[in-house]
């Protein structure tokens, strides 16, 4: 029973403390000078109820989306996510020694590749001072997506094989990781924010 009393002492002397900080900053927001005529202190006393039922509700509406945040997104979602992350990425690490030959292969093919996309980034910025509308780098990119489009279709027409491609089992043990997608987090609404921040100037 005491401690009961203690608490509702605790709970009093904080909510006026609170009150009076509240009042104290909106004197010094609305610098109250002596002699305000009453017509402003009536205004000022609705523009403070407005502001702090404004700051309840946006406490409500923060306090709600954390519990979605926690409850609906970050562990039903996110640690699985995570999760499968970690056990594709420790998948892959494990196959390095099988893939080694294939990462070793594309990155020199990348170095053999270089001079050539060098070569082509400084002829776009020559024909960009001279103000022609023509990317090599873009007409290269689409040659290369064209011949991969070839390899689709003739890939899923029957020939079981890539031209341009590493063989689907290489693809998907050295490279591929089906995690899904990042879960998008819960929607927050910024109008209660923005409406208390506009109360308060």
């Amino acid at each position: 029973m005491h401690e009961i009393s203690n608490i509702k002492i605790i709970f009093f002397l904080v909510s006026v403390l609170v009150i009076t900080t509240i009042i104290g900053e909106f004197s010094r927001i609305e610098k109250i000078k002596e002699g305000m005529g009453a017509g402003g202190l009536i205004l000022m006393f609705v523009k403070l109820v407005l502001c702090f039922f404004q700051f309840v509700f946006l406490a409500f509406y923060i306090i709600f989306w954390m519990l979605q945040f926690w409850l609906l997104w970050f562990y039903p979602q996110f640690l699985p996510w995570v999760l499968k992350y970690i056990v594709c990425a420790v998948g892959k690490f494990s196959s390095i020694p099988n893939c080694f030959l294939w990462y070793t292969m594309e990155i020199v093919g990348k170095i053999l590749y270089l001079p050539f996309r060098i070569t082509f980034a400084i002829l776009d910025m020559i024909l960009e001072s001279f103000e022609f509308n023509i990317k090599i780098q873009d007409m290269i990119d689409e040659a290369w997506w064209f011949v991969d489009d070839i390899d689709h279709m003739m890939y899923s027409n029957g020939s079981g094989f890539h031209v341009v491609h590493y063989p689907d089992e290489i693809i998907e043990k050295c490279y591929t990781c089906d995690v899904g997608e990042f879960p998008s987090l819960p929607p927050f609404d910024m109008k209660p924010v923005n409406d208390f921040v506009k109360c308060i100037k």
